[in-house]
């Protein structure tokens, strides 16, 4: 059972780890976009075939809102994305 629980952990940092980067000549990254829809900001994921998945993105940090706008103002950014117990 212990081998079984860290063979879960190890899965879920090896396979559950996505890492992006986006820069000013595409306004972002093709696969990964941030957007503003309505004052909230969103990530973009393309999923294949003109399809995309969004994902609301949140924080509490007291700098989130200029670290958003640069981020729409195609500033260079990276994102991860990480799951942990079926959550990212």
């Amino acid at each position: 059972k212990q081998r079984q629980k860290y063979k879960k952990e190890w899965e879920d940092k090896r396979k559950g780890t996505l890492f992006s980067r986006g820069d000013k000549t595409k306004q972002g990254n093709l696969n990964l976009r941030v957007i503003e829809e309505n004052g909230q900001f969103f990530l973009r994921i393309n999923t294949g075939n003109r399809k995309w998945l969004f994902i609301q993105l949140k924080s509490s940090h007291k700098k989130w809102r200029k670290f958003a706008e640069a981020m729409l103002n195609s500033c260079p950014y990276s994102i991860r994305l990480q799951r942990k117990n079926n959550k990212y």
